[in-house]
């Protein structure tokens, strides 16, 4: 089920083979997982919201659209989820600790020094803080832009607005993060 792709794992589920949104589970889980933590800064709330995309999605695979991507229709369905988690303030997150940022799984860099790992981690830790604090909508757009690398469409079809506001929360989101982290790209 590795090589197939999701519009036919999803036709497959379906039919009625449940291995097959297993795959799409196991494909997915991790990028679901992130956006929602980022989002709600609570690993527990991650946990929930990832669990209740993945049981929302499979209860309506049938309204799937296999010309759109499922990995956008999935983040879709997370993020509106945190939105109202955040609306409702079911959680009011914490900061993010080291242990609660999730594995990029990207190849491993050679090992940096003791100093340069405090450096990058007071560095990561501002912005992780700064970042918590921009407006529920601005974080949303950043986060999906610039942490989970989604098009300006994707981020607008996810916050169910056009692609000029998807746009607009991102550039507002960059530049109230500039002026809370000024001469970050310094260091």
């Amino acid at each position: 089920m590795a090589g197939d792709d999701d519009a036919a794992l999803v036709r497959r589920s379906l039919e009625g083979d449940a291995g097959a949104f297993g795959a799409l589970v196991d494909r997915y889980r991790r990028p679901v997982f992130t956006l929602a933590l980022r989002m709600l800064k609570n690993r527990a709330g991650a946990e929930d919201v990832a669990q209740d995309a993945f049981v929302k999605a499979h209860g309506r695979l049938d309204r799937y659209d296999p010309g759109r991507s499922f990995g956008t229709w999935i983040l879709t369905i997370a993020s509106r989820l945190c939105l109202d988690v955040l609306r409702r303030g079911r959680w009011h997150g914490g900061s993010l600790d080291d242990e609660d940022a999730p594995d990029t799984g990207g190849p491993a860099d050679p090992e940096p020094g003791p100093e340069a790992r405090a450096i990058a981690r007071d560095r990561s830790g501002r912005v992780r803080e700064a970042v918590d604090r921009l407006p529920e909508r601005q974080r949303a757009a950043v986060v999906m832009r610039h942490l989970m690398d989604m098009s300006y469409k994707e981020v607008a079809e996810a916050l169910d607005v056009p692609v000029g506001t998807a746009k607009t929360l991102a550039y507002q989101g960059r530049r109230a993060l500039e002026e809370m982290l000024p001469g970050a790209d310094e260091e």
